[in-house]
């Protein structure tokens, strides 16, 4: 019975470890407002797929996991009010050496928007 629990015990966390890796790897967007002001949504549109922040408020941050694209090309993204495009841009996408990879984008104090990738 005791060997029997400790390997259950081994067994949940190996699974445990091998989830948390694979989140700490699965590719991801993350979104940080450093403004005072609120956001309608940023919507970020991917080789293939696409994905959306909102409500964003100030000083704010969120975090979308996505699946690998395998495919290059570029995202394109635009930051909205009131459904209008306050700003807007676009990123080249390599769909090799997905893993581990982040899309950053961040509001600056006055509003403005960035994007960049970091491995």
């Amino acid at each position: 019975m005791k060997k029997s629990l400790i390997s259950l015990a081994l067994l949940l966390a190996l699974l445990y470890a091998g989830l948390a890796a694979y989140k700490h790897l699965s590719p991801k967007a993350v979104l940080r407002n450093d403004s005072d002001q609120r956001f309608q949504q940023l919507v970020v549109e991917l080789p293939t797929s696409r994905l959306v922040f909102g409500p964003i408020y100030p000083h704010s941050e969120q975090h979308i996991y996505f699946s690998r694209q395998e495919k290059a090309g570029l995202v394109r993204y635009r930051l909205e009010r009131d459904d209008k495009a306050v700003a807007q841009g676009q990123l080249p996408y390599d769909g090799a050496g997905e893993w581990g990879r982040t899309l950053n984008f961040n509001i600056a104090t006055d509003g403005s928007l960035s994007a960049e990738q970091a491995r």
